[in-house]
């Protein structure tokens, strides 16, 4: 086989050129693929062989390129990658963000990076700075609901991967970007159950690391509070395994992660349950108020007005509801909001208690 250094440049043209066939590029990267897997061939170099295709004036041949760079990662083992190509492969990367016909492949190319060497980049402190930066510039230069569903996903799994563990906390608090006004707009409108699954979890990490304000949770919140209640009902022969309640599981905890938004969740929670709403919302928003007190406690999480308006909804439930789970879910609820003011605030208790007196008597009321 022809050495990397005499024959890349062919190969790069080959895989690249949009008149070669698909047995053609197929065997061009089989080659580079070979070379990569050896170690005769670093992926620097590649890009670096690439680059009068990656800033080609056409958008086709400058995609291909994009696309051989994801492939090459994608394939090449885990363990060839060093530690020291990461910083200027995420700076290409991130700087690759801007080219809109590409940015599915530089998405594809990023998710690979990070999914298959992710370990490498979190122990290479070299490359925590790179890293934000592309983070930054998929959020602030990407329409991401523009993108097809894999798409998607990528900026979503990229976004989840940087987030967990709050290894990158500090140095994307020091760049010029809300992180938290920036993800809601990249989430806004996703309807893909996979992908709403991502971004639940997402949301917890983000408001843990980023939500500062008041009005930026003004703004967060009606992104993923508008898919309250969960209505979702997996499509025959699915094969992904989503299910309705790993998403209200999921939406629970975006709910109820921050006490900013404590009060949203709460008005919402109530408002669904004194409209009377089917019995799935009404189950979820008697979940939503029992997680508020237990996390946040009734002073902060329920407030003494909270409690009484509660208090009256919570009781209609338990009383005229005709629905045994919904009676049995009010009592629960109630249960969890008495022991907590019990442990917090008297007076909270006595109020509860005093309306419980003068409500209609009978087993109905038990608790």
């Amino acid at each position: 086989m022809a050495t990397a250094s005499s024959s890349l440049p062919s190969l790069v043209e080959k895989f690249c050129s949009e008149g070669s066939s698909k047995d053609e590029t197929d065997a061009a990267f089989a080659a580079i693929s070979s070379e990569l897997s050896t170690g005769g061939l670093t992926l620097l170099k590649l890009v670096e062989a690439s680059g009068e295709f990656l800033t080609n004036t056409d958008d086709g041949i400058r995609n291909r390129a994009t696309m051989l760079l994801a492939e090459a990662l994608h394939e090449i083992p885990g363990n060839l990658l060093a530690a020291d190509q990461l910083p200027p492969l995420l700076a290409f990367l991130s700087d690759r963000m801007k080219d809109e016909p590409c940015i599915k492949e530089v998405l594809r190319a990023s998710f690979f990076l990070l999914d298959r060497y992710g370990d490498t980049v979190h122990e290479t402190a070299a490359a925590s700075l790179p890293l934000a930066k592309l983070v930054v510039a998929m959020l602030q230069g990407v329409h991401v609901q523009s993108l097809p569903l894999a798409n998607r996903h990528n900026v979503y799994s990229i976004m989840q991967t940087v987030l967990d563990g709050e290894r990158y906390k500090e140095v994307l608090s020091g760049l010029d970007i809300n992180m938290v006004d920036a993800f809601g707009h990249c989430m806004d409108g996703e309807r893909d159950p996979r992908n709403l699954l991502l971004c639940f979890t997402i949301i917890p990490l983000l408001t843990q690391q980023f939500l500062k304000t008041k009005e930026e949770a003004e703004n967060l919140f009606p992104i993923f509070s508008c898919y309250f209640p969960i209505t979702f009902t997996p499509p025959p022969n699915d094969t992904f395994g989503i299910t309705a309640e790993m998403l209200r599981e999921g939406l629970l905890n975006c709910m109820t992660c921050s006490l900013l938004m404590a009060p949203r969740a709460f008005d919402l929670a109530l408002g669904k349950l004194a409209a009377g709403d089917l019995p799935l919302a009404r189950l979820d928003s008697l979940d939503v108020m029992a997680t508020l007190a237990t996390k946040f406690g009734m002073k902060e999480g329920v407030g003494t007005s909270g409690a009484r308006q509660a208090w009256s909804a919570i009781r209609l439930q338990i009383v005229d509801s005709g629905e045994a789970e919904v009676q049995q879910r009010a009592r629960s609820c109630l249960r969890v909001l008495l022991r907590q003011a019990a442990e917090e605030d008297d007076a909270v208790m006595m109020l509860v208690e005093q309306e419980g007196d003068g409500a209609a008597g009978g087993d109905a009321m038990k608790v």
